[in-house]
């Protein structure tokens, strides 16, 4: 009986199965990403993140990037929940963390030390979606409210996400001049023992 909730359903699920599959490969913009667990305080440098790992739920990480590429890049990230929920990770402006501090310069790396994150349920297959550019981006405003955020010139990156939360149209969208790569990291949430 509650269709508007079964279309936003359906509608929200078609943007996650959309963001899930969108991958791009731009050699020119090669971003690594891995989670590093905080051991006292601390994040543990010598863990190295695969993608079967599971973490559990209370477990707490950082975000450590490495920029393998002959140019300066830009990293958002946002974080696919198990249940469909889609929130921004970085930017992340509750822990001052804005699009002008993503910037990995060529060839360096960087653990983002000011922001643990500690996991929380829903358990299950969680993914962090990774997007490295050569231009600035800022999906946070786009991923807190669901598209309905709008400025000037969108990036490409941009445009697809406040799409994707409209309907399919984004799905036959042209993905090749976005002067960047996107890509999945993928970790299971487990039940605190």
């Amino acid at each position: 009986t509650d269709t508007g909730g079964l279309k936003n359903k359906i509608r929200a699920y078609i943007q996650y199965c959309f963001l899930r599959d969108m991958n791009v490969t731009d050699p020119e913009a090669k971003l690594e990403v891995k989670l590093l667990p905080v051991v006292n305080g601390n994040p543990d440098t010598t863990y190295t993140h695969l993608s079967d790992t599971s973490f559990n739920v209370g477990d707490k990480f950082m975000i450590w990037v490495n920029n393998k590429s002959r140019k300066n890049l830009y990293v958002n990230i946002l974080d696919m929940q198990p249940n469909g929920t889609i929130n921004a990770i970085l930017p992340n402006s509750n822990e001052r963390i804005f699009a002008d501090d993503l910037m990995v310069p060529a060839g360096s790396s960087f653990i983002f030390k000011k922001y643990t994150i500690i996991l929380g349920p829903p358990c299950g297959k969680e993914i962090l979606k990774i997007f490295a550019c050569g231009d600035k981006i800022d999906l946070e405003d786009i991923a807190n409210t669901h598209g309905e955020a709008t400025r000037g010139n969108l990036h490409p990156f941009e445009m697809l996400v406040k799409k994707s939360y409209r309907s399919r149209s984004g799905l036959g969208e042209n993905i090749s001049n976005t002067n960047g790569s996107s890509y999945n990291l993928y970790f299971d949430i487990k039940p605190k023992h």
